[in-house]
């Protein structure tokens, strides 16, 4: 649920050479997913993009009320977050109030409702049983952008190795997309 609603939302940012933030995570997966969401962006043609991790001992888990400050400083008309975002409704709230739209991309569970951005891409929100890691859901979206047209066919490949480190480092199991993310990710690296 959500892919397609934030391939369409990337594909205006491209259209209009948008300033885009990509806010991660402190982990290797959050790092990982935050690299494979701001290369696919770069591959699509993106010029303005900037990426944003939170410090694990001053700013803890999930968004950072710094992002919003960092955002409106910098103009940015985009935030496309990285293995964190789904608990974080009332930092997309802040973002919303100053005209700054979100994409949400993780994988961790909802602690209450969806929140309030152009899309969430999580599979905790699909009805099939889904297990991927956040960089597993970025290299999707990648995956999403190809079809759309945004990526040359063949060119996401070169993100699976940063996929298959960050579904190593998260502990997923290696069974189905797991598997295929890390199969081809070892070959690629």
């Amino acid at each position: 649920k959500g892919i397609k609603e934030a391939v369409l939302r990337i594909e205006k940012a491209i259209a209009q050479q948008e300033i885009i933030t990509v806010y991660g995570d402190y982990d290797v997966d959050g790092v990982t997913a935050t690299t494979i969401i701001y290369r696919a962006l770069k591959m699509a043609g993106l010029e303005q993009i900037s990426t944003m991790l939170p410090n694990r001992f001053t700013d803890g888990y999930g968004m950072s009320e710094k992002l919003v400050d960092a955002a409106k400083e910098q103009s940015v008309n985009l935030v496309i977050t990285v293995d964190c975002g789904s608990n974080n409704g009332e930092i997309i709230d802040k973002l919303n109030a100053a005209g700054i739209d979100v994409v949400v991309s993780d994988h961790h569970e909802f602690s209450g409702e969806v929140p309030n951005a152009v899309a969430v891409v999580n599979p905790k929100r699909s009805e099939t049983e889904v297990v991927l890691a956040g960089a597993g859901v970025a290299f999707t979206i990648a995956r999403a952008m190809v079809k759309k047209g945004l990526i040359q066919a063949g060119k996401e490949k070169w993100l699976l190795d940063l996929a298959a480190i960050g579904t190593i480092c998260d502990s997923m199991t290696l069974r189905g997309d797991n598997r295929i993310i890390c199969y081809y990710g070892f070959i690629v690296l």
